[in-house]
């Protein structure tokens, strides 16, 4: 909603109201400027969304929007408007527009023809490791390690980057996926991309 600042006094901030808000020293308006500058009714601001616009009712001493004489203006977030001699600075929040995202999770792939859980991301792959938060299985492929050189690499989801654990029945596959040769062969084309 869009809020005036008057200048020089440490108040609270005037809330401009959806449509039509009047200014001027008559109680009949929606904003009551106690200034002898400032005449009856001074000028009109309407608020339009994030639109405003700013109307002088004939008055006396003038309306100004940045030191500009005006008698209508589109008025912008951080205009400084003068009435006779009283100011105020206009705040217009922009118009914040989420869309609207529909988060409906990745289905699991099931199983292999065999029984085994296959991959998350390659359902044509064997599971070898499951995460211990999200419990879904992952092949060897997509599993992220790290770890120090000569100790055993610690083993991440690439979903949620907590622990995998083996899947126990296929530890063979997973010694087999370790192997030196293999390890070897992958460190190999990694240097010669």
């Amino acid at each position: 909603m869009a809020r005036l600042f008057f200048a020089g006094f440490e108040s609270e901030p005037v809330e401009l109201s959806e449509g039509e808000n009047t200014l001027g020293r008559d109680p009949g308006n929606s904003i009551q400027v106690s200034d002898t500058s400032v005449s009856s009714f001074h000028c009109r601001i309407v608020v339009e969304g994030t639109e405003v616009m700013l109307h002088d009712l004939e008055s006396t001493n003038g309306t100004f929007v940045d030191d500009v004489p005006v008698t209508q203006a589109v008025v912008g977030s951080g205009s400084v408007i003068r009435i006779g001699q009283v100011g105020m600075r206009l705040d217009v929040p922009p118009e914040v527009r989420v869309p609207e995202v529909d988060f409906k999770p990745k289905a699991a792939p099931a199983h292999l023809p065999d029984g085994s859980p296959c991959c998350f991301y390659h359902s044509d792959e064997k599971a070898l490791f499951r995460c211990t938060i999200c419990s879904k299985t992952f092949c060897n492929n997509c599993i992220h390690r790290i770890g120090l050189k000569g100790r055993t690499p610690l083993t991440l989801c690439p979903e949620c980057s907590n622990r995998c654990e083996v899947i126990v029945e296929d530890i063979k596959e997973v010694k087999k996926a370790f192997s030196l040769k293999k390890v070897f062969a992958k460190t190999v084309r990694m240097l010669f991309r």
